[in-house]
């Protein structure tokens, strides 16, 4: 059974952030957890934070929490 927000609630988002979310999900189960050495890991891995980005940015959500790394002027500056 599928409990997740985009079957739940087809209005939750619009039309292009469900095809991600979608998208993102057929990646992770992509994802080749048996074999870690298989050569497609970097490739998949590479697609997942990629649409991740992009569903993050659709959706305006914001990833700061105590302790992430950040890379600013600043911290350019400090070097």
């Amino acid at each position: 059974m599928n409990n997740d927000v985009v079957s739940i609630d087809q209005d939750a988002f619009s039309a292009r952030v469900r095809k991600n979310i979608e998208q993102l999900a057929a990646l992770v189960r992509s994802y080749p957890l048996s074999n870690p050495e298989n050569e497609q890991v970097q490739d998949i891995m590479e697609k997942i934070r990629l649409k991740f980005r992009v569903i993050t940015a659709s959706l305006g959500a914001k990833l700061e929490y105590q302790g992430r790394p950040t890379s600013s002027k600043q911290d350019v500056e400090d070097l």
